[in-house]
């Protein structure tokens, strides 16, 4: 089992789908706010240069997402808990499909997939990233 994690910073968006676009045979939905989607694909293609992360993961993997949401300005009825700014889904499905090509193959290898929002902290807004291989846990 190999694991790779880095952050990627910005407030995190989330990417209903759009229209579908075709790119040959496949079909891409795509995606509102492309921003923060391009931003994710520069991080993992930047994060993947000086590690030495040569070609895409093969074989079953797990996902982890954990998205630092920004603080809203204090008020007196401050929920312990992020529920607004999108849903986790949402959140997470632009980011599984641009990690496509560059951290993985293909999202249908992410076998194991678990997301949860909570508020930042001192390293402000983002998505810390986590991806392991699950070879030979079957």
């Amino acid at each position: 089992m190999a694991t790779v994690a880095f952050f990627i910073p910005g407030a995190p968006r989330a990417t209903q789908s759009g229209t579908v676009m075709r790119y040959g045979r496949r079909l891409m939905p795509e995606r509102r706010n492309r921003g923060w989607i391009d931003r994710c694909y520069l991080a993992a293609q930047q994060w993947a240069k000086p590690t030495g992360f040569r070609e895409p993961l093969r074989g079953p993997l797990q996902l982890a997402l954990t998205f630092f949401m920004p603080r809203p300005r204090q008020g007196k009825n401050l929920s312990p808990f992020p529920m607004s700014g999108g849903d986790p889904g949402n959140l997470a499905k632009g980011l599984e499909d641009c990690f496509q090509g560059v951290l993985y193959e293909d999202d249908k290898q992410c076998v194991w997939v678990s997301y949860r929002k909570q508020w930042a902290g001192a390293a402000g807004p983002g998505v810390h990233v986590s991806l392991t291989t699950l070879d030979g846990l079957a």
